[in-house]
This record gives C-alpha cells, structure tokens and sequence, in this order.
C-alpha cells in the first residue's frame, strides 16, 4: 500500500511547561513541575506529539497532574510517558472517554504512566486511561486506580495488553454503571510488537538515495533484505518477522525520502499479580473473566459482581490456553516501489506471500525456519492461569442475573490454588453453576456456597 506523508521538522529540544494550555496539537513537551488542571475543560483534538514529566528531585517520581476534570487528548497518535495523574474527576463526557486520550490509534504509545485516585465517566468506549485503543497503538506498563462509571468498553483488561508488571504492583478495578462486551480482571498476553526503523533514505529517486549511516545499497531489496533478516535482536527482545515502508514526496521530487520499519515480535504473559475487580450495577454482554485472556496470574484473584447483568459466562479465573500464532513475511519484495520521474509518481512494492508460524518454548528466543517456528523462554503451558486462590462472590442488592453459566476456574486455563464460589441473596444463574473449570484444570480445593 502506498502511504504518502509530508515531511516532518528536524527534532529540537523538548518545550517545558507547567500548565496545559501550553500543549499543542504537535511538538515535544516536558512537564518540569506539579500542574493543578481544574481550569483545563476542553480537551485538545488531535496530539502527534510527545509528552513526559520530569522527575521531582523532591521526591525523585515524575511530577503530577491533578484535578483533571476532562481527557488531556481526544485523539492520540503521538506518545506520553512516565506520567501519573491524581485525583482525577471526569464524568458524563461524550463519547470514547479515557484521562489520556479518548481514543488512541496509529503510532500512539503510553508507557509508565498511571492513575493514583479518581475516576473516570463516559457514554461511550471508557477506560481509566484510554476509552479505545486501536490499531497497532500500545500501552506498555501503566496502571490505574481510578472507578470507571458509565459508557460502553468493547475489552477491558485490568492490567496491562502486555508486559509483565513489577512485583510489588496490585491491580484494582472498580466499575459502576459500566457496559462492557468482555471483561478480563488481568492481562490481554500473546504477541507482543515493537518496531525498529533504520536511518531514512534521504534524496531518493530510486534506491541508493544518501543517508546518515553512510550505508550505500543498490535496490529497496538490498536495503529490506540488510535491515530485515528474520532474527533474533536483543536489542528490541524478539524475532523480526515483518517490514513495511513509506514514501515522503517533497514538492521538487528531488528530495523525496524513503523509510523502511522492521516489526520484532515476542511471546508475553502480561503477568499480573494480586488482581480485585468489583464491578457494581454493571452489564456485560459477552464473559466476564477473573484473570487474563492469555496472561497469567501469580498471585489471587479476587471479584465480586454487584448487581450486574451477564449475558455470556462467568469465570473466576482465565480464558485461553491456546497459543496465538504469528504471521512472518518473506524477505525482499516481489515488486520493489518505483519512481517514475516523468510523472512525479511512486508505484507501491508488492511484498511476498507470509507463512504461519507457532510459538514453542526454548532456552533462548528465536526463529526456526525450517520448521516454521518462534521460540520464547516464557512458560507456555501457564497461559491465563492463576497460581493463588480464587475467591468469585456473586452479589445482590437489587438483582444479579447471569444468563449462562457460572464456573469458578478459568475456561482453558488453569487454577493451582483454592476456589471459593459464593452466591448471595437473589442472584439468578440461568444456566449451570460449576466450582471448577470449563475445560482448564484445578489442582486446588473447591467450595460452592450458596447463601439467602
């Protein structure tokens, strides 16, 4: 696919600020002391930029943002990082609504960034952070203490998409009037993408072009074939298995610019440790799961469902135990882009044909090619599993209703501690009610109690 962007400026020093209506649409900036954001009541449409927070050399954390009273962004495509925000307040906002941005998409990336207190309120899409994530946008190890109320979430994970969080790290959801399509208490897990981009191809009419690594090369197909090799890079923690590229025409299509972007993947557990979720008032319209999708749990799982509608089934722990695979390029076009000077126009690359590989386990990561194979150092056979106990309590003030069925371990995964069921007051379980798992294994003991 041909992608045409202009060009970008050359990177200067990042702006400081200490208030929000210094933030721009683009541009880097740097908070460099504590912002009170009770005037800030209009969120910016769209940020391509970057922004982080200083560190305090008072307290040696990052400097906070309080009394956020509306999302900082309603789109993001650029990057904030290692941010924390407190008492926050947003309620009733329209739409797609997270304290972050209200819908993140395209290059958009948020690492180390949390919410120490507050909550979060919308119609739409709503999560602590980021009311919809889309595309190949990332969150990486951030967290939230915030109670979401109101609007609609598609998936909601409590911890982390992926990346293992620290040790000493709880997660705690609360939610309250919410609707989600499928809950997960801990981590999404599975195939986790970075991206690597090499020096750009600068006065490009055709490959060679110049850039700044000195590195000469006489064809798109020798550059991707130097930069993308189906590998193993410590580097960036996994395999390359895919590239992609783009064009930046400038108005003389003299000075035109190449970029090339090699994808490394690696197999993560996203794993979580002590994980409480109590959802009040709430509806869900597929499952609702304990733990994690794929990602496992070390510690005990903890959830109450307070007077909520379930439509799908309820599990105290996971979901999968299945692997993902992942699609790997070949190397080289079969078609290299083109550049017809006479006409000012690019003609796109056609890449070649992809093969599914599967992930096993090994000492060390890497690529089988031969037998079409990834390799991780991750425990494969812990997928969605959770290593404590499991305490599922199903609650009623008004009515608690779970059209199908109720089972107090995971639904392919595995429980290797105790499971406790408890059914309270008048809540109506339309189908089955199981103390263990679906299909996943419970090595522990299991109590059902049903009480008046």
């Amino acid at each position: 696919m041909l992608t045409l962007l202009l060009p970008t400026a050359l990177w200067a020093d990042p702006t400081s600020i200490n208030s929000l209506s210094s933030l721009g649409s683009s541009g880097d900036y740097v908070i460099t002391q504590d912002i009170d954001a009770s005037g800030f009541n209009a969120s910016i449409a769209t940020f391509s930029g970057s922004l982080e927070a200083a560190i305090d050399p008072a307290t040696n954390m990052p400097y906070r943002i309080t009394n956020l009273s509306a999302p900082l962004f309603e789109t993001l495509t650029g990057t904030v990082k290692n941010l924390v925000l407190e008492d926050v307040g947003i309620s009733g906002h329209g739409g797609n609504t997270g304290a972050i941005a209200c819908t993140a998409n395209g290059a958009a990336r948020i690492y180390n960034v949390g919410i120490l207190s507050g909550s979060v309120g919308g119609t739409g899409n709503t999560g602590g952070l980021v009311g919809l994530l889309e595309g190949t946008a990332r969150v990486v190890n951030c967290y939230s203490y915030a109670t979401i109320t109101g609007g609609y979430i598609g998936i909601y994970c409590g911890s982390p998409k992926f990346g293992d969080m620290s040790a000493n790290k709880t997660v705690t959801t609360t939610a309250t009037g919410c609707t989600f399509g499928t809950f997960f208490g801990a981590g999404y897990g599975g195939n986790s993408y970075s991206r690597y981009a090499p020096n750009n191809r600068n006065w490009v009419i055709n490959i060679p072009g110049k850039s700044t690594d000195n590195k000469t090369y006489n064809s798109w197909n020798s550059w991707v074939t130097a930069e993308y090799t189906q590998s193993y890079s410590g580097t960036y923690g996994g395999v390359s298995t895919q590239f992609n590229y783009q064009f930046l025409p400038m108005s003389d299509n003299e000075t035109n610019v190449a970029r090339l972007f090699v994808e490394f993947v690696k197999f993560s557990l996203a794993t979580t440790h002590e994980v409480t979720s109590t959802l009040n008032n709430c509806t869900i319209i597929g499952n609702f799961y304990g733990g994690g999708s794929l990602g496992k749990v070390d510690s005990t799982v903890t959830s109450v469902l307070d007077s909520c509608t379930v439509y799908g089934d309820v599990y105290g722990a996971g979901y999968s135990a299945s692997l993902p695979t992942v699609e790997v390029d070949s190397i080289g076009f079969l078609v290299e882009p083109y550049y017809y000077e006479s006409l000012g126009t690019y003609l796109a690359g056609v890449k070649g044909p992809t093969r599914t590989y599967t992930w096993e386990h090994a000492n060390a990561i890497g690529i089988d090619k031969t037998n079409h194979i990834l390799k991780s150092t991750e425990d494969l056979t812990t997928l969605g599993s959770v290593s404590g106990d499991i305490t599922l309590t199903l609650t009623l003030k008004g009515t608690t209703v779970v059209a199908g069925d109720v089972f107090g371990g995971g639904e392919e995964s595995s429980v290797t501690g105790d499971i406790s069921v408890i059914l309270q007051g008048k809540t109506h379980v339309l189908g089955n009610v199981f103390g263990g798992g679906k299909e996943g294994p419970v090595t522990g003991n299991v109590t059902v109690t049903i009480e008046e």
